[in-house]
């Protein structure tokens, strides 16, 4: 009734060659993944004294094995992505001995995809700023409506990790010095490791490649703010896969989403 298209593909999710070419076909066919949905499992609600061993191995590799396999052959698309998401269907993580009477081997295997997927959301803590000032944040990033810098800051201050700051470099709108000392004070703020990340030819509508000595010297001046940075080293460009590139793609083949469908990770 919603509409839409799909591409059904019979497969094995413990088998990590498989989800590999699934993942790759789903990309060649839409242009990329915003969205990530665990919902595969196997279920044995058998006390551990009536469950034979090759049950239990199978719900482990199934349930907790199949999300680690989709999830990871999915990150370098997901990162891609302006609307991420990662939804598990699992329970909280709980030592309730209700969660684990009569079943222990199942919600074993239900709460390792929620400790997955929480593990993802801990590694992935990259925010996408893009630009130092809302002003220029929002012309760039609709987003920045709902979630200006102010915001994103305190969050990021509140995190229990360091983050790191993604920064698409677009020649002439982002790249001044100005803009890299303005940068430089949002990462002091919050201890952030900012990612200078290079658009590529073709990477963006409207959008120039700041070029790479351009790109070197904004990185020497955030290093000599105090900030740690790094330029992200390009692949992909000769199968138009580097960085922007699946987006314009994307773009071509469906709508863009809404601004406020801001990426996160959820558990279900």
């Amino acid at each position: 009734a919603a509409g839409g298209d799909a591409l059904p593909i019979a497969g094995d999710i413990r088998d990590a060659d498989a989800v590999d070419a699934a993942v790759a076909q789903a990309v060649e066919r839409f242009g990329g993944i915003d969205l990530v949905v665990n919902n595969a499992s196997a279920i044995n609600l058998a006390p551990m004294r009536d469950l034979e061993v090759k049950r239990f191995d199978l719900m482990q590799q199934i349930n907790s094995r199949g999300t680690f396999v989709v999830t990871r052959a999915c990150l370098p698309h997901l990162r891609e992505s302006d609307h991420a998401h990662v939804l598990t269907l699992s329970p909280p993580l709980s030592a309730d001995p209700r969660w684990l009477r009569g079943h222990s081997a199942y919600t074993l295997s239900k709460m390792g995809m929620t400790m997955i997927t929480l593990g993802v959301a801990a590694d992935e803590a990259a925010l996408s700023i893009h630009a130092p000032t809302d002003d220029l944040r929002q012309s760039l990033m609709p987003v920045n409506t709902k979630y200006p810098l102010a915001s994103v800051i305190e969050a990021a201050k509140a995190f229990d990790r360091r983050v790191t700051f993604e920064y698409v470099m677009l020649g002439g709108v982002n790249d001044r010095l100005e803009d890299a000392l303005n940068l430089a004070r949002l990462a002091k703020e919050c201890r952030a490791f900012v990612n200078l990340i290079p658009l590529h030819p073709g990477g963006a509508m409207g959008f120039t490649p700041t070029p790479a000595d351009a790109i070197a010297r904004f990185a020497r001046e955030l290093r000599r703010e105090g900030v740690e940075v790094a330029v992200r080293k390009s692949r992909g460009k000769d199968i138009a896969a580097a960085c922007g590139q699946l987006r314009v793609e994307r773009l071509g083949r469906r709508p863009p989403r809404i601004a406020e469908e801001n990426g996160h990770v959820e558990v279900a």
